[in-house]
């Protein structure tokens, strides 16, 4: 019989556990219940509603149209992207921000 000693990683936050350091930092920096990636949005704010919008990916090999359901702010008329986005799509018809950490019309 083998026995092997591996180390465990686990998120300061959630508890989930990881082998591999690198993959539970990168996890910690997301994670949802990490207090720096709180966002009022995501308490139940009346104002937040998933709308369908619709994007062109374009390259040099093909365009294309692609649908997305994504997060809509009904009082600042636009969308929202959450933390984990990287950067917010880029929307012909509306303006597309990342929520805010404060919002002065959560409720």
């Amino acid at each position: 019989m083998k026995e092997r000693t591996v180390k465990i990683y686990n998120c300061d936050y959630c508890k989930k556990l990881y082998q591999i350091k690198n993959a539970c930092l990168k996890h910690e920096s997301k994670c949802r219940k990490n207090p720096k990636n709180y966002r009022p949005c995501f308490d139940c704010c009346q104002y937040l509603e998933k709308k369908k919008f619709t994007i062109c990916v374009d390259n040099e090999y093909y365009t294309n149209e692609r649908a997305l359901n994504l997060f809509y702010c009904k009082k600042k008329e636009l969308a929202v992207c959450p933390y984990w986005y990287n950067e917010p799509y880029e929307l012909d018809e509306t303006e597309n921000i990342h929520m805010p950490k404060e919002c002065e019309f959560h409720k």
